[in-house]
């Protein structure tokens, strides 16, 4: 028998982390990368999310938190939980 309160619980924490990631990228979106350039014989490239790519991300991590708080309340609503694996 699988612990509804423990699964509900392990979907509230990757709730509010996903939130907590879609906040950071939104903070991003306004960011200007430092132009590339060459350092000591190396090209220096800044992949930091910005922009369109930085929304999509905190868009998707938002998407992931509501369907973690839903899970984390369909969890804490059930009964029991019954995991089956296919063969």
């Amino acid at each position: 028998m699988i612990n509804t309160y423990t699964l509900a619980n392990i979907c509230q924490v990757a709730a509010a982390r996903f939130r907590d990631h879609a906040e950071e990228f939104r903070k991003l979106v306004d960011y200007k990368p430092t132009p590339k350039h060459e350092k000591g014989g190396v090209w220096q490239i800044d992949l930091t999310p910005h922009g369109e790519g930085a929304l999509r991300l905190a868009e998707q991590f938002d998407l992931q938190a509501k369907e973690a708080e839903e899970y984390a309340a369909t969890f804490a609503n059930a009964d029991d939980v019954e995991v089956t694996y296919g063969a």
